[in-house]
């Protein structure tokens, strides 16, 4: 059983920004980064997210399962296909998803889960939007330095006049 390709996907601002706060929505990207989201991750069937990323959301994304990272379980209601609230390393989720045979999975926040899934080399790629906006302060992707992980831009794709989206290949040990 082989685990699934990850890729972390994220919006950020031209300062490198995902968020200006912790509770911000991501209603400051753009629509055709919205689309490009929804489009992509209802194709892999399923989503990573952390439990303060997925409180920011109105309802669990639709025609996709919903994987939250938290350590209250107990507090949180599952639906079944949709919705699953799970307590498990980065390795034991990528595990668990190739054992039901998901092919590609996307890591969609925030950044203490962009974090580990990168630190336990899990990502294998790194998709980033770029929206034309600065924040100047605010949450960066990676909530904490990672040293010595190259990337190689894999492809290039302008969404709208100002907007372009960035596809990298994750290369680990190679600086």
């Amino acid at each position: 059983m082989e685990r699934p390709k990850i890729i972390a996907i994220a919006a950020c601002s031209i300062d490198g920004f995902i968020a200006r706060a912790d509770d911000e929505l991501i209603s400051w990207s753009s629509k055709e980064d919205k689309r490009l989201f929804a489009e992509e991750t209802r194709k892999a069937r399923v989503v990573i997210m952390g439990s303060r990323t997925f409180q920011t959301l109105p309802r669990p994304l639709d025609s996709r399962l919903n994987i939250i990272l938290t350590s209250h379980t107990q507090d949180c209601t599952d639906i079944p296909g949709q919705l699953e609230f799970i307590n498990l390393l980065p390795e034991q989720v990528a595990h668990e998803l190739g054992r039901r045979n998901f092919q590609t999975a996307f890591v969609c926040g925030g950044a203490r889960t962009y974090t580990e899934f990168l630190k336990m080399q899990l990502l294998d790629e790194l998709w980033l939007t770029v929206e034309p906006v600065i924040f100047g302060k605010g949450i960066a992707i990676f909530n904490e330095t990672v040293y010595g992980v190259a990337n190689r831009l894999i492809d290039t794709r302008q969404l709208n006049r100002d907007t372009v989206h960035l596809r990298y290949q994750v290369l680990y040990g190679q600086h």
